[in-house]
């Protein structure tokens, strides 16, 4: 996964393969009566095409989670384990796709609950 011309991610063939075994083994235990909450990002149109494929019947409910790019790019920076622009890039395909989703923003927050 890399971030390709600073605001978009590109996935590569294994990560995709084990991405979509992921969505899979996500939903199997739904259906098997599993009550299952999933903390994933929405990086790309295929991610989210292969999540609503692999919970096709399932009720779900989407919540999106929040920030301001400044916010984001500070805590980005604090880590200092992720490549520089990858949260704004993550922010704009999650945000893209997660139309009527619950939000929550969690802004300033120092929380650690919310980070």
């Amino acid at each position: 996964m890399r971030v390709v011309d600073g605001d978009r991610i590109e996935i590569g063939p294994v990560l995709r393969s084990l991405l979509r075994s992921y969505q899979r083994l996500a939903a199997d235990l739904a259906r098997s009566g599993h009550d299952v909450l999933v903390d994933d990002c929405i990086l790309d149109e295929t991610m989210w095409l292969d999540w609503q494929d692999a919970l096709a019947g399932l009720a779900v409910t989407w919540v999106g989670v929040d920030a301001s790019p400044d916010v984001l790019a500070a805590r980005e920076r604090d880590r200092g384990d992720r490549p520089i622009g990858l949260t704004a890039a993550q922010r704009r395909a999650a945000l893209s796709f997660l139309a009527g989703a619950v939000l929550e923003n969690i802004g300033e927050s120092e929380d650690q609950r919310v980070a």
